[in-house]
């Protein structure tokens, strides 16, 4: 039985969307500096592949899975990327204030040829009960929901096509 949850706009006059397909999905992308193309394996994302054509992941979900990330345009002591394992970066560029990473529906050889990465944890992901460590305490703050990366072209419907690759 695939899950579902509601998701809340971030103006109240905005109507809830309902029955949101949470999904298990793959989505492919180059490595600029080597050429290499890899599979991004993604757990536990919204489904809106049917209402928008760009895809927005929250950071937090891959940090929250021990990914390290780096959106922040403005640190100078880390480049702006996904650090998928201590060999492989892969860069993200800014487009405006957005964050963002040019993806694509992976082919089937791509599937069976390229490097799959797990970016975010495929079974547990409930970002009310996320906890990170802060070195801020103050909380007289109103709370700020962050921003999402922009990922292009995430396709769900690819897991459930090639789910014995993965295994």
């Amino acid at each position: 039985m695939p899950y579902e949850c509601s998701v809340s706009p971030f103006l109240e006059e905005y109507q809830d969307q309902q029955n949101v397909h949470i999904c298990t999905a793959l989505t492919a992308t180059t490595i600029p500096n080597t050429g290499k193309t890899v599979i991004l394996h993604l757990g536990q994302c919204l489904d809106f592949h049917d209402k928008m054509n760009k895809t927005l992941l929250n950071p937090n979900q891959f940090r929250a899975f021990g990914i390290s990330i780096c959106d922040d345009p403005t640190d100078e002591q880390r480049p702006l990327g996904i650090q998928l394992d201590s060999n492989t970066h892969l860069p993200l560029y800014m487009n405006g204030s957005i964050c963002s990473l040019m993806t694509l529906s992976p082919t089937n050889e791509e599937l069976e040829s390229c490097r799959i990465f797990d970016i975010s944890d495929l079974n547990d992901w409930d970002p009310t009960n996320v906890v990170f460590a802060s070195n801020n305490n103050n909380n007289r703050y109103s709370h700020i929901h962050a921003t999402s990366s922009r990922i292009s072209h995430l396709d769900c419907s690819s897991f459930s096509d090639h789910s014995s690759l993965l295994q």
